[in-house]
């Protein structure tokens, strides 16, 4: 037979960006290494999910009242995961600062020359103006 009836799990590593937990959840690769336990894995599966809301609200409990501490380094890891990249913070302060300089820049310019042109101001331009009267 062909490889299409072979098990969609089995050999298909570009498929599944991660290891199976059990049959329908999918681990992230940076998980695989978590140890095994009922809660933390419900906050992987609930991770892989995109189920964002209940790991922030679940893994802050879990890292404090576990008494392993694979699983409260586990806990923690999967709360920094949902933290917003440093990189991504200094890129949108750039761009925010970028916009500040260039509309002040915008707005000096327009003043030094005597504001907005006779095409903006009076809505419409000399040159308009004559074809219309012609």
């Amino acid at each position: 037979m062909s490889d299409v009836t072979k098990d969609p799990h089995q050999g298909n590593d570009l498929a599944t960006p991660g290891a199976l937990l059990e049959e329908n959840s999918i681990v992230p690769s940076f998980a695989r290494s978590f140890p095994r336990n009922g809660a933390l894995d419900d906050l992987v599966r609930a991770f892989a999910s995109g189920n964002y809301r209940k790991v922030h609200d679940q893994a802050p409990e879990l890292a404090s009242r576990a008494t392993d501490p694979a699983v409260r380094d586990a806990a923690r890891v999967l709360l920094e995961r949902l933290q917003p990249d440093p990189l991504a913070k200094i890129i949108l302060l750039a761009a925010v600062m970028l916009l500040a300089v260039m509309a002040t820049w915008w707005i000096t310019e327009a003043r030094s020359h005597g504001g907005a042109g006779p095409h903006v101001r009076g809505g419409v331009s000399e040159s308009t103006k004559a074809l219309v009267e012609s």
